[in-house]
């Protein structure tokens, strides 16, 4: 049956209705561990061809009867269990939204002139000749472009946001911020969309900054290393954005408008804490090892752990994209500081046996 059903195309699921399988085998699967299995092997297998048809959906960025992916999705699902037809009409709905996202994408590609041209052309209509309808018209036809370009770059900044794509996303802001100071007079509300995703991101750098600022410090408190490694990786891949940006445009005025006020002064507080904390925990491993404390040793290899992950990821970026004279070249040096993890590992480990063939003596000697 799973062989039958892995062959088988979603068109083919009105002759052949999974729906019918499930509540035969649902009847019989608490008598029978094999047909619990069966099961959900089926369930995983559908959903992976509803989820394929819903990635190739995405190729035609269009979401009427002409995508084909769609129509034959929607054919399809109607067959399915209950549970399932619903969970996967909500997934189909997802898809329909980001289609439209790309449709709004796609759109910036058919505009012909480059922001410059287009707020020359409005600048150059003033209002002493709008009275003319020749001029007028030109004028409001530059109007209309800007105005579809600025929701565009709005659509795109929140795509981006919520992605996690920094980088791309404060460049867009520095195109709306050239819109905002050349016409914010011609066009309604500009000022408005400007402030209000000016102080997203504001949220998403200070969310970052202060989830890692207290992660860091606390990390030998967490029983899932790994988890928490993820969670401080994403924060430093969202700060390092926001400090590649900051360098990028150095000697441009525009990162004053675009990022926090105290973003420097943020940056190099977060410097001084790692350095700082780099210190401290130098001083408490050296303590620790000497007294072989081994609560405190455990908590301290937990911190390493992490921190080496960190300090791997902060070298490839900051190999990659930072320039030599930014503060992430300060964070880095700092967190080197540290011993690193598998040092710390082998130095433990080595004192464990030192201890043990110590005891071995001791009890030949009694």
């Amino acid at each position: 049956m799973i062989n039958r059903y892995s062959q088988m195309d979603i068109s083919e699921y009105m002759l052949n209705p999974p729906k019918n399988i499930f509540e035969k085998l649902a009847n019989v699967n608490s008598t029978n561990q094999i047909y619990s299995e069966i099961l959900d092997k089926l369930r995983k297998l559908i959903l992976e061809k509803f989820r394929n048809e819903l990635e190739r959906a995405k190729t035609k960025q269009t979401i009427d009867i002409t995508n084909e992916h769609i129509r034959r999705f929607e054919s399809a699902v109607k067959y399915l269990p209950e549970s399932m037809k619903n969970a996967l009409e909500i997934e189909l709905q997802h898809c329909k939204d980001d289609i439209k996202r790309l449709i709004q994408y796609s759109e910036l590609k058919l505009q012909d002139s480059s922001v410059t041209e287009e707020i020359d052309k409005i600048n150059n209509c003033s209002f002493e000749y709008q009275n003319l309808q020749v001029i007028k018209s030109y004028f409001n036809k530059g109007k209309e472009l800007a105005s579809k370009r600025i929701d565009n770059i709005v659509v795109k900044i929140h795509h981006n946001l919520g992605k996690q794509n920094i980088i791309e996303a404060l460049n867009d802001m520095k195109i709306l911020y050239k819109y905002k100071t050349e016409l914010n007079m011609y066009i309604n509300d500009i000022e408005t969309i400007y402030v209000e995703i000016h102080v997203d991101i504001i949220c998403i750098f200070e969310d970052a900054y202060q989830h890692f600022l207290n992660q860091i410090l606390t990390v030998h408190q967490t029983n899932h290393v790994k988890t928490k490694t993820e969670v401080l990786k994403k924060d430093v891949t969202c700060l390092f954005e926001f400090m590649k940006f900051r360098d990028d445009v150095q000697n441009e005025q525009i990162s004053n408008f675009v990022l926090p006020e105290d973003f420097d002064e943020k940056m190099t507080r977060l410097s001084e804490k790692i350095g700082t904390y780099s210190i401290e925990h130098a001083k408490n491993y050296k303590v620790a090892f000497e007294n072989f404390d081994i609560s405190s040793l455990v908590d301290i290899l937990k911190t390493m752990y992490i921190c080496n992950s960190l300090l791997t990821q902060i070298k490839v970026y900051h190999d990659q994209h930072i320039k030599k004279n930014s503060i992430i070249n300060t964070i880095k040096v700092n967190l080197e500081k540290l011993t690193p993890y598998p040092d710390m590992l082998e130095s433990i480990c080595q004192k464990i046996e030192n201890l043990g063939k110590e005891l071995i003596n001791t009890k030949l000697f009694e």
